[in-house]
């Protein structure tokens, strides 16, 4: 901060700080053995804020001058509006990522609750001849299955129909409901951490709704692939799909920021995750 010059009159330093302001330059009045003395804040418009005061000094009660009070109280109005809207979106916020997950999150929690609850029923996969099991999961078909389905006349076709049979009967839930099993305490611990590490912050920033759309379109996205590209005697288990989808809103982010130490850091987090998760789902 550096002084400039001094004003006899108050009513003409406050006149003349208000105008400074309605120029952007930021002033301080104070008063020193009977003159005002004209502050200036910023180092880089002190040769601006010195030729304002030259022109001041020539005709202080010029118009332009004489407004300057109402528009600058007009604009330290507007300022602390858009402060107070600052305070406020900093408080929103600070309540939403430090709320309990089962408010700030809900969703993401009731998809882990449910995974950890099929994983007992299914005894982590290994009761696949239970009900909960062939309830959920999107298996293929025996060949006596297929003839009883197509006939042996159209067994010329039945790697399709072995693939296809449950969808074709109208299971179409078993696109989708295969993310709750899992098959082994490990494959279930790394997809439930995996959804606890990045569910919550991507569910907050674009709401469950949306989140949900994403999670179960992903996951039948990811389901159709392996079950098209996979073979036909393999039993379609886990929620890599979804978290796949996860992931790859989360590298679109990331990557726009890789650039800071937070984003790069994201970046490589989710690189890896990637990897393992890829792994899982071939193995």
């Amino acid at each position: 901060m550096r002084l400039i010059g001094h004003l006899n009159s108050k009513t003409h330093a406050e006149r003349f700080s208000a105008y400074l302001m309605t120029q952007g330059i930021s002033s301080h009045c104070e008063l020193e053995d009977d003159a005002w003395e004209l502050w200036i804040r910023d180092e880089d418009q002190i040769d601006e804020a010195s030729a304002c005061l030259k022109e001041f000094e020539e005709n202080p009660d010029d118009a332009r001058y004489r407004g300057a009070v109402d528009e600058a109280q007009r604009l330290a109005r507007q300022k602390e509006k858009q402060l107070q809207e600052v305070r406020a979106n900093q408080v929103q916020m600070t309540d939403r990522w430090s709320a309990p997950l089962t408010k700030a999150a809900p969703l993401t929690i009731a998809l882990i609750v449910i995974c950890v609850a099929v994983a007992l029923f299914t005894n982590f996969g290994g009761a696949y001849r239970g009900a909960t099991f062939q309830a959920l999961a999107l298996a293929s078909l025996t060949q006596d299955q297929a003839v009883e389905l197509v006939g042996s006349d159209g067994l010329d076709n039945y790697s399709t129909r072995l693939r296809m049979g449950s969808l074709s009967r109208g299971e179409v839930w078993r696109s989708i409901t295969p993310i709750f099993i899992h098959h082994g305490v490990f494959h279930l611990l790394f997809n439930m951490w995996a959804l606890y590490i990045f569910g919550p912050q991507l569910e907050r920033q674009i709401g469950s709704v949306t989140f949900l759309v994403l999670y179960v379109s992903t996951a039948a996205a990811g389901g159709a692939v392996a079950y098209f590209l996979g073979d036909e005697r393999t039993l379609l288990v886990g929620a890599s799909g979804a978290i796949f989808g996860l992931f790859g809103v989360w590298l679109v982010g990331s990557w726009r920021i890789r650039h800071t130490p937070a984003g790069a850091a994201l970046y490589r987090q989710l690189v890896i995750l990637l990897g393992i998760n890829a792994v899982f789902s071939f193995v």
